[in-house]
């Protein structure tokens, strides 16, 4: 493969590089291993949240309420520990399922569009962490501090929880029935519903798994914190949404995968540890933010035009 060509079809991979090499530049202490490992921490938690919902997008949907979600399961992870360290696992993903067909019946049954249902359910879960939980909480027992002590190699275990989610999500979206009715759903709709894809159920099982990647999330990081904090996971739809984006999935959907949503991840982190070493205010963080998904959404429209100029120029 030529340079040129690799360039086009790695272009995240190859930014990512870029970014880890000037961020390395300008600030030296950024190539040590406490550095690297603080980066793999931190998108462990957040980064399976973001390729569950880079599954959702991929079939056309947004889904703006996992920061809400993310949230309760935090919540109810901490309280049923309490109670049994078991049920601290198990309850917030039964739950989650709840959620995630809830979100997926609502878009299909009255055929809402997914944002406006998602904007909705996101006050709603807010509010039932608030109810649930007004305070923080802390996890008193040791079957979170084994989780979050556990390592391998120096790395922690919950580190790859998150690289396996990403690949089990990988599987899924190309090698089974359901990833392939999901690409030709998010590219045109009514053909996939001229073709017998069951467009219905497609949607409702994306947002469900989106919802378990949100539990698992939410479980490991209150493993790694000891706690729960029922605003935990305030913005980070929007800190999520930005890794799907970065990671080259389309918001139109039809297009991208979550390996790539990983590097979108990791990208994203890079540049706000950078930040952050560099003594950069908060503030500018949060611009950075928005301005990387003005740019990858001003990208993606100018992806979809060149294809649609040029349909056997660009590879999806």
């Amino acid at each position: 493969m030529r340079p040129l060509q690799f360039i086009r079809s790695q272009t995240q991979l190859v930014i990512l590089v870029v970014v880890f090499l000037i961020c390395a530049a300008v600030v030296p202490e950024f190539l040590n291993e406490r550095t690297v490992l603080n980066i793999l921490k931190t998108v462990a938690t957040s980064g399976i949240v973001a390729i569950g919902l880079s599954v959702v997008v991929i079939g056309g949907n947004l889904d703006l309420s996992v920061g809400s979600v993310f949230s309760l399961m935090c919540v109810v992870s901490v309280k049923m520990q309490n109670t049994s360290p078991w049920l601290g696992l198990i309850v917030p993903i039964v739950l989650a399922v709840g959620v995630g067909a809830l979100n997926g019946f609502l878009v299909t049954r009255f055929r809402l569009n997914s944002i406006i249902v998602t904007l909705g359910t996101m006050s709603v879960w807010a509010g039932a962490a608030l109810l649930y939980s007004p305070t923080i909480m802390t996890v008193p027992g040791t079957f979170y501090e084994k989780i979050s002590n556990s390592a391998f190699l120096g790395i922690p275990t919950y580190v790859y929880v998150f690289f396996a989610a990403a690949i089990v999500l990988q599987v899924v979206l190309f090698k089974t029935k359901f990833g392939r009715s999901l690409f030709f759903q998010g590219v045109n709709p009514e053909a996939a519903e001229i073709a017998g894809i069951n467009k219905n159920r497609s949607t409702i099982l994306s947002m469900v798994i989106c919802s378990i990647c949100v539990a698992i999330g939410a479980i490991l990081q209150t493993s790694r914190v000891g706690s729960g904090y029922p605003i935990s996971g305030v913005g980070l739809e929007f800190s999520a949404l930005t890794a799907v984006l970065l990671g080259g999935v389309s918001i139109a959907g039809g297009k991208g995968s979550a390996l790539r949503t990983v590097i979108g991840v990791l990208m994203l982190q890079v540049i706000l540890t950078g930040m952050i070493l560099m003594d950069i205010k908060h503030d500018w963080q949060s611009i950075v933010k928005g301005a990387l998904i003005l740019v990858a959404l001003t990208l993606d429209a100018w992806q979809q035009r060149a294809a649609a100029r040029n349909p056997g120029g660009l590879a999806a």
